[in-house]
């Protein structure tokens, strides 16, 4: 399966943001999970039936354009 691995993360903070962070630190206070199987599982995932979603949009930023481990560490 694709996992986004997040590593560096920028969250505005909105209403929809808000939720899905909730949303992650409750599913990992309740069971052990990879935080970031959890994220990507909470922010991809699909509503569907019962099962609502945050809508947050995830957005993948140019690596060069800001400090990183491919770029700080040269």
């Amino acid at each position: 399966t694709f996992t986004l691995n997040v590593g560096l993360m920028y969250a505005r903070s909105t209403t929809r943001t808000i939720d899905l962070m909730g949303r992650v630190e409750q599913r990992l206070m309740k069971a052990k999970g990879w935080d970031q199987q959890v994220f990507n599982e909470e922010v991809f995932f699909v509503s569907h039936g019962e099962v609502s979603r945050s809508q947050a949009s995830v957005r993948v930023m140019d690596f060069l354009k800001f400090a990183n481990s491919k770029t700080f560490f040269r």
